[in-house]
């Protein structure tokens, strides 16, 4: 006979659960949109732009 409350559900991937509460994981990372000026020396002015900019972003806000 098919008893419904003998049933026990696998949990979704990415989720915790304990007792009754079901948590779901906290995102890894979460993206921002920001402005900044950063200055370029002239040395780097034979550098792609977009090179120079990312390596001056990078120095200043990775691992922050």
């Amino acid at each position: 006979m098919f008893d419904r409350h003998n049933i026990k559900a696998k949990p979704h991937p990415g989720t915790y659960s304990s007792s009754a509460v079901l948590l779901v994981a906290t995102p890894m990372f979460i993206l921002t949109l920001f402005k900044d000026t950063v200055k370029i020396e002239p040395a780097r002015f034979a550098q792609p732009k977009h090179v120079a900019i990312a390596e001056e972003l990078n120095k200043k806000y990775a691992n922050k």
